[in-house]
Order: structure tokens, then sequence, then C-alpha cells
């Protein structure tokens, strides 16, 4: 090997060992964003849905919607700084104008309703995709019965006011226990520049 191409192999090795990381596997890149993201989505979740019957319990189910229209965003801003996941709800039937789906999470809330609709299971309902420089995630909300009480087909005379006030244009009802409601929809910046449609 002569010594112009013996330097510049060194070279090479030092910019590549300076620089950005090296993807050594797409599929291993892929599950430990999906990982990350199931974590967040657990500890999201977990915290809005205790904060809810709190709240209910505290002062009805009115109050349901002073916090999935203020205190959700808040939490979710809050993770966001500490996990640098951006964390949004989108729904074929947005309540909150900000909850309207983009293209591919339209795709993908279709997708999750005819998958359950086929009988799967709501940890099921979950869909990925790793771009040039995001990684996205969502994983389906499911319809329970604390959801019925400000999303059922038959709601309080209470809520209908409150929802009537806030929310207009709402069209976020009509919902049958079991059904998908939404959908936690995630993303975040990422180094590897890679592409996976899959999910």
């Amino acid at each position: 090997m002569s010594r112009f191409l013996s330097s510049i192999l060194q070279v090479l090795a030092i910019t590549v060992s300076a620089g950005a990381p090296v993807v050594a596997d797409e599929s291993s890149v892929t599950k430990q964003y999906v990982a990350d993201a199931q974590e967040v989505v657990t500890q999201f979740a977990g915290m809005l849905k205790p904060l809810l019957q709190s709240e209910i319990q505290a002062a009805g189910p009115v109050n349901a919607i002073h916090v999935c229209a203020e205190k959700a965003p808040e939490l979710a801003q809050t993770m966001r700084e500490e996990s640098g996941w951006q964390i949004r709800r989108v729904s074929l039937q947005p309540r909150n104008p900000n909850a309207q789906p983009d293209a591919w999470e339209t795709e993908q809330l279709r997708q999750f309703e005819a998958e359950r609709n086929a009988g799967a299971a709501p940890p099921e309902l979950n869909a990925h995709l790793l771009g040039a420089d995001t990684f996205r995630y969502m994983q389906a909300q499911v319809t329970d019965g604390l959801c019925l009480l400000c999303h059922g087909d038959t709601l309080d005379p209470s809520v209908e006011q409150a929802l009537r006030q806030r929310y207009p244009e709402d069209t976020a009802t009509g919902y049958m226990l079991g059904e998908v409601r939404g959908a936690i929809s995630l993303s975040k910046p990422v180094t590897p520049v890679e592409n996976d449609t899959s999910g």
C-alpha cells in the first residue's frame, strides 16, 4: 500500500471517529427508539390518568375537560424538556384543533381502527417511522370507562354545556367502549440518516 493511500485511510478513520456516531445496525436503532418512545408514552399516560381520576372525584366530570385542555399540554411540555420527545395527542375526531393529525398520523389512525375491529389488543396498536432526521411513534388510545364521561354517546348535561362553551366545533363524542379514540404521537430528532417505513 502506498504512503499516500495509507495517509488517506488514517485521515478517514480519524474523521469517522470524531464525527457523528456510526450506526452499525438499523434495526437496533429502531428498537432503541421504539423502546424509549414506549417508555415515554407509559409515563405520560401513567401520570395523566390518575390526575383525571382525582380531579373528577374532587369536582365532577366537568373538571376533566380542564385537565385535558390545560394540564395535559403542561405535562407534555415538561416531559419534552426532560426526554427530548415532542408529545401530542391526535384524533380523527378532534376536540382541540391542535389535535388534527397530519397525513402519516391519519394513515396510522385508520390502520389502528382496522386492526382493532379485527380483534387486535390495545398494546398492539402502535406504529413507528424512522426518517432521515426524525423518529416518529404512535400508540393508540382506546376508549375506556373514564373516557366515556367526556367522549361517550350519552353525556351529563353539565359536560355537554361545558364542551359547547369551550369547543363549539367539538367532534370528539359518540365513542363506544373499546373503540380507538385517537393516539399519543411522539417525534424526536435523530442523528443517524436512516430510512425505515415499517410499522
